[in-house]
């Protein structure tokens, strides 16, 4: 393990994207190889369902923006879906490795290579596809960059909502978190948290469906014939329904408390990096507090590890605004620069976790590379 020690140069660098994003294009392109096929693409009903005709739902936003380049019935649902996703796929990763680069890279080499293979990052972008996630890494970014201009994060933070309810829990109190480092107790940050408060209420209350249940699951077959999930549940849910779904399922599968404990493990290996020696025990718990808030999801979502991932897409957030805005007081004094070695030690297997998946179809794994379906189904 001596060579952990020594500086890491570019090539290293180089070495490690190139790993990630071939680790991200063949998750990408598993719809050759797996048992489900296009299927595991995931949710595909988002891209076909929009305001004027099903009323206002917060996922609806990407389906409105795209409805005026649809052409209903639908053929080839799932090969769209996927098209399109790949498309925000590319478009998030290009952002994750430029910001990692251009900002990561010049602070702290051992850090950027970490963000850069964690499985949270551009593996885990690439399986998770059906969620809109990637969407939200855009937004999230786009607003660390442009922190600066406060109408740029209000615009994200009503935007990233609509796109998908799960913004709220996993992004707003990191974002709020940078913003109050950024600009401290001000009128910046009371702007942004009126805004994230009248969106929360949206979310909650806002609800406002044109049709009833049985319509709406029609008028989505009708569009896209042949589908087989169509979105219904997530649609007209409610957040008790979706806690009760959710733990009965847990209960019919079992708790996973093997893939918890990895999931877990990831996120601690993380957030212990971001921890500065220096740190009072209350700069402790606040930054901890704030970046691991997406924990909150494991009440209302089965992916445990989209949860956790997402923790870790916030340390990448919190890294890429030290290096970017504080470069002289932020990743400097990490462990993680003092230890490049340990650091790399703890988060570079984690890559190698990306393909396993993190969604069921039918059976758990089957939107997994046969061999590690095999790996999933042993625990």
């Amino acid at each position: 393990m001596v060579f952990l020690t020594k500086p890491i140069r570019r090539g290293t660098l180089a070495t490690v994207v190139v790993v990630a994003v071939a680790f991200a294009a063949a998750a990408y392109f598993r719809v050759l190889f797996t048992e489900a096929g296009y299927k595991s693409v995931g949710r595909a009903w988002y891209y076909f369902r929009d305001y004027a005709d099903f009323g206002f739902s917060p996922t609806s936003l990407v389906g409105t923006i795209l409805s005026p380049f649809m052409s209903y019935p639908m053929q080839e649902h799932q090969v769209i879906a996927w098209k399109i996703q790949g498309v925000v796929l590319l478009v998030a990763a290009f952002l994750v490795l430029f910001s990692i680069i251009r900002y990561v890279w010049p602070i702290s080499a051992a850090w950027a290579i970490a963000l850069i293979s964690a499985v949270s990052i551009l593996p885990h972008m690439a399986y998770n596809l059906g969620n809109l996630d990637n969407v939200l890494v855009i937004l999230a970014i786009a607003a660390i960059l442009a922190i600066r201009r406060t109408w740029v994060v209000v615009l994200v933070c009503i935007a990233g909502p609509l796109v998908h309810s799960m913004f709220v829990f996993a992004l707003y109190p990191c974002i709020f978190f940078l913003i109050y480092l950024f600009r401290g107790a001000s009128r910046h940050l009371g702007i942004v948290g009126i805004t994230m408060i009248f969106m929360v209420g949206v979310i909650i209350f806002g609800m406002a469906p044109a049709l009833e249940e049985a319509d709406y699951a029609a008028l989505m077959l009708e569009r896209v014939p042949g589908i087989v999930r169509n979105g219904s549940f997530e649609y007209f849910a409610s957040i008790e329904d979706s806690f009760r779904w959710t733990w009965q399922e847990r209960r019919d599968f079992g708790f996973p408390v093997f893939w918890f404990t990895l999931a877990l493990t990831h996120v601690l290996i993380l957030l212990a990096f971001m921890i500065r020696r220096e740190d009072d025990l209350a700069s402790v718990a606040l930054r901890v507090l704030m970046l691991s808030a997406p924990l909150v999801l494991i009440l209302f979502i089965a992916d445990i590890y989209r949860a956790t991932a997402w923790v870790g897409f916030n340390v990448m957030l919190l890294a890429i605004y030290l290096a970017k805005y504080r470069p002289n007081s932020g990743l400097t004094a990490t462990l993680g620069s003092r230890n490049p070695g340990l650091l790399l030690a703890g988060v570079l297997p984690w890559m190698l976790l990306g393909p396993m998946g993190v969604t069921c179809f039918a059976d758990c794994g089957a939107t997994a590379f046969p061999f590690f379906k095999h790996v999933i189904e042993a625990f």
